[in-house]
């Protein structure tokens, strides 16, 4: 407590509750965001700073109608979080109020009527599932700080609240899209289930076990005989914000685990809580915080992670490495980005050098035991860790263990996982280090060395190869665009193909990448210099796609390049979206779609696609906002009616420009998409004609890739759902492939 008065002060205790921002009428916002403020720092320094508790208590116990100022600032705090849809605040202010019961702030039935309350969101009709778990969500988080005091005090009105829980997880929840959120499709060793399904079992146990948890620090409890005599405020009630169309609300999720208390040797402290022990729960839900409040500081959040207060109950490095890996692997995308995560691992390592790397190494072999049943997104997440945490402890690993991996189809996931990990560490490294980083008896993982294959090397016989050699010399000697036209003229055009010439395009493209190929900063000059040249080349979507097999064609073995050359394309427009989109599923890169980077490229272009189309929708707004105000400023000024028509023609010119550009992007925003769904439903069909089985590792890549793009970009495709199912996902589709589609519509409620 002294520790708390040194930090806020210790006014509250000789005054009316200053130290709090409760001094008076004048300032009630001011109380508010103070309050707010003093919450927020407890709730990041999670459990071990439980002190405004003690706080609110001891002022409560003091000065009554200050308590009841507090009290009403937590409501006002609750019902702004519940209408800004807030989730996390909204969970820890409602865990707050419940706790202030143990402090005797607050009456129990009143936190048991705000509770029914929020359930009562079950009796609502035509909302999506995401906001009763949400609502439910909110109850059952709270319930371990103060599920003991509530059952003591009216065990008969929890029960009841219990009960309806229970009716709505057991009997009402779909859970249809739990495949495309689950991180192995297997539930051995360890159970995949769905977040409010596992809460709920922990919240059963404990109840079991008459609410008792070994987690939560309680430093209130030192002033019992204080508080014992204060008064209690009731909390005033608090109306659930309407639903609406465009109301956000979180998507569900799969809780992870990777280890139990078999996986912890006998030297760690303390035993792992079982899958089902609210404990369990506490200790996930504390290193989630720490995660969320401190991810823009590896260093720090390695230091908050490491003082977990009870670790010596727990072996808590355990749990931060497979709560780290439960983030990394989250469907369908993690919190905060791949690298933070990965630093933030070897900091650990760093700062317990003792213990970490043996949990790291040892979750690393599990990891790649589960490969087989893992997610093909979180198999990429994988290579994309194992990779870089590689690359900062000198590349070394014993590779022996994982020999099995060499017998193994091409398509198995630890031969891509192995395949994949090499290449990743070539780009983090050079070809020599990562040859001699494995054995011999691995050589087949090992990259081909990134050099150009460029096809007229040899060819000086051909039409294309003389010319070929004429325009090498002639861009070696910088000669105009207009002489290097004239080279390529020399090429005769094919009847059937009036807009383009695909040997005139291989000729040229090949040339110049294959001169400016000693580094990217060449390549991309290159490209910059010709850009104008090489639109004229590629005029329509046709063209654009023999560019980029062109393109592939020479840089095959190198696939960075690939991924940075197309993005270049694509963000000079020499390329578009769908014509990337349709090179992608060609029938000449088949072979590839199981390689990582195909996937980069893949998901490079959707995001250049959404954001070229939130800046037109962007500047369509800024346009109708900018005659809004010129509107408001004539009226205003009473200009004349000549310069007032000029004004408003002028305006109205962009505002038409905008909204034509606009809905053009809007346009291939769905042609896009289309063209992603259209071919991936063609291969898999194909597929199952072909194969007659959905059990083979070829369907279940391109399976998961098909939910990795729904769920990821899950908003988007929502646009255009009706149209989808229309003409793409109809009801005589395989019912395999229509089947993903449907976890899809479950996931996002539509």
């Amino acid at each position: 407590m002294d520790n708390l008065k040194r930090k806020r002060g210790h006014e509250e205790m000789d005054h009316d509750g200053g130290g709090v921002g409760v001094s008076g009428p004048e300032h009630e916002r001011t109380k508010e965001v103070d309050f707010e403020s003093h919450l927020q720092l407890c709730d990041k320094h999670a459990m071990e700073n439980n002190n405004l508790l003690d706080l609110v208590g001891l002022i409560n116990q003091k000065k009554y109608n200050v308590g009841g100022e507090c009290v009403d600032l937590l409501v006002k705090m609750l019902k702004r979080c519940l209408k800004d849809l807030r989730h996390r605040d909204a969970v820890h202010i409602t865990r707050f109020i419940g706790d202030l019961v143990n402090c005797n702030v607050i009456t129990a039935m009143s936190v048991l009527s705000l509770f029914e309350s929020f359930i009562e969101v079950l009796k609502e009709e035509d909302i999506p599932q995401a906001r009763s778990d949400w609502y439910v969500y909110m109850v059952l988080s709270a319930l371990p700080w103060c599920g003991k005091v509530l059952a003591e005090r009216h065990e008969a009105d929890l029960e009841r609240v219990l009960f309806e829980i229970d009716k709505y997880i057991t009997s009402k929840r779909k859970k249809s899209y739990l495949p495309m959120l689950r991180v192995w499709s297997s539930n051995e060793p360890h159970p995949q289930e769905d977040y409010l399904d596992s809460l709920w079992e922990q919240i059963l146990t404990c109840r079991k076990n008459k609410w008792i948890e070994h987690q939560l620090i309680r430093p209130y409890t030192a002033f019992d005989r204080i508080m014992a005599n204060s008064h209690q405020h009731a909390l005033h009630s608090i109306t659930r914000p309407p639903h609406t169309a465009h109301s956000p609300y979180p998507l569900p999720k799969v809780t992870f685990r990777m280890f139990d208390y078999t996986d912890c040797p006998e030297d760690q402290p303390g035993i792992m809580p079982g899958h089902h022990s609210i404990d369990r729960y506490l200790i996930e839900d504390w290193i989630e915080q720490i995660l969320i409040y401190y991810h823009l500081d590896r260093k720090e959040c390695a230091e908050m992670l490491l003082q977990y207060p009870s670790a010596s109950k727990v072996p808590h490095i355990y749990c931060i490495v497979e709560c780290v890996f439960g983030h990394i692997f989250r469907l369908p995308q993690p919190p905060f980005l791949e690298l933070f995560y990965s630093s933030l691992l070897i900091e650990i390592c760093k700062k317990e050098a003792s213990k970490a790397p043996v949990v790291l190494a040892q979750a690393t072999e599990l990891l790649y035991e589960r490969l087989t049943s893992m997610h093909t997104a979180c198999i990429d997440r994988f290579v994309n860790w194992f990779a870089y945490n590689l690359s900062n402890f000198q590349f070394k690993w014993d590779w022996n263990d994982w020999s099995d991996s060499l017998t193994l189809d091409t398509i198995h996931p630890k031969q891509i996982f192995m395949r994949e990990t090499l290449l990743k560490c070539l780009r983090l490294s050079y070809h020599d280090n990562v040859k001699d980083m494995v054995p011999d008896t691995f050589s087949i993982f090992v990259p081909a060395e990134m050099t150009p294959n460029y096809r007229y090397s040899t060819d000086t016989e051909s039409q294309c190869g003389k010319v070929a050699a004429l325009v090498k010399a002639a861009l070696t000697e910088k000669k105009p665009q207009d002489e290097i036209l004239q080279l390529l003229n020399q090429i005769p055009d094919n009847p059937e193909l009036k807009e383009y010439n695909p040997e005139k395009i291989d000729v040229f493209v090949q040339t110049l990448f294959s001169l400016a190929s000693q580094s990217f900063t060449h390549t991309f000059s290159a490209l910059t210099k010709f850009h104008e040249f090489l639109k004229f080349l590629a005029p329509n979507e046709a063209a654009m796609q023999h560019l980029l097999m062109s393109v592939h064609s020479l840089w095959r073995t190198h696939e960075q390049m690939m991924l940075l050359l197309t993005d270049k394309l694509l963000k000079t427009e020499i390329v578009t979206v769908t014509s990337v989109m349709t090179w992608i599923f060609s029938p000449e890169m088949h072979g590839d779609l199981h390689c990582l980077y195909v996937w980069e490229i893949f998901h490079v272009t959707l995001k250049r696609m959404e954001g070229y189309l939130l800046a037109t929708r962007q500047s369509f707004l800024q346009a109708e906002q900018d005659q809004l105000k010129k509107k408001r400023k004539k009226e205003a000024k009473q200009s004349d009616e000549e310069e007032s028509e000029s004004d408003s023609s002028d305006s109205d010119s962009d505002i038409e420009e905008a909204k034509e550009k606009h809905e053009l992007a809007e346009q291939m925003h769905k042609s896009l998409f289309f063209i992603v769904f259209k071919r991936f439903v063609d291969i898999m069909t194909d597929h199952l004609t072909r194969e007659k089985t959905i059990n083979t590792p070829w369907y279940k890549y391109i399976c998961e890739r098909l939910q990795m793009c729904l769920s990821l970009y899950g908003d988007q495709v929502a646009i255009h759902i009706d149209s989808l199912e229309q003409e793409i996902f109809t009801p005589e589709l395989n019912n395999h492939v229509l089947k993903i589609f449907k976890q899809f519509k479950s996931l996002y409620g539509l």
